[in-house]
């Protein structure tokens, strides 16, 4: 997977969510993603975790808020960029929490 200029590199650990074809009993890796945003949380267990969701679409996530107590410091991130004709074919968003 490339690193989007250094950005996914940067990160002590990647969990990979794919909402589509992704199990919650996958080790998360950019072969093996996780289902669920709220999964890959639970899973964090060094700082500077990237939870990088690989899938556009909709994810319902009940228990995202946990993110905002997670122990660790946290990134949720996605990539966007736009062709010519400005349709979406990448797109980064990114929010990064805990760290307490």
């Amino acid at each position: 997977m490339a690193s989007f200029g250094g950005f996914i590199d940067s990160f002590a650990k990647v969990l990979y969510v794919d909402g589509t074809s992704g199990l919650d009993t996958n080790t998360g890796s950019a072969t093996s993603p996780i289902k669920t945003i709220s999964k890959a949380v639970a899973s964090v267990t060094t700082d500077k975790t990237l939870i990088y969701i690989v899938k556009e679409g909709t994810y319902t996530e009940p228990r995202l808020t946990s993110v905002l107590n997670a122990n660790y410091e946290i990134t949720i991130a996605t990539i966007t960029l736009r062709d010519k004709t400005k349709r979406v074919i990448l797109s980064l968003t990114n929010v990064t929490a805990g760290g307490s």
